[in-house]
C-alpha cells in the first residue's frame, strides 16, 4: 500500500492510497480485514464497561449478511 494522505475521524477514515500491483479492491479488502480483526480484539481485551454493548452492535448485522458470521464492523454506504 502506498499511503498518500489519511484523516482519522470519530467514526470513519478517509485515505488516499495506491496499491503497488494495481489490485486496489484487494488491498482494501485485506485492509478492512486486518483492522477490524485488531479493534475486535482490543475491545474484548480491554476493561471496557459498555464491552458487550459495543460486540452486539456489530453482530446484529451479520444476522442478514452472507459471509460475516461474528461481526460486521466495516459498512458501505
Amino acid at each position: 500500500m502506498i499511503l498518500y494522505g489519511y484523516v482519522i475521524m470519530s467514526n470513519h477514515i478517509h485515505m488516499i492510497v495506491q496499491s503497488e500491483n494495481g489490485e486496489l479492491s484487494n488491498l482494501l479488502r485485506d485492509f478492512k480485514k486486518f483492522t477490524a480483526t485488531k479493534i475486535i480484539a482490543k475491545i474484548k481485551s480491554d476493561p471496557e464497561n459498555q464491552r458487550e454493548w459495543i460486540l452486539e452492535r456489530f453482530k446484529l448485522p451479520t444476522e442478514s449478511h452472507s459471509r460475516n458470521k461474528n461481526y460486521q464492523f466495516w459498512q458501505i454506504w
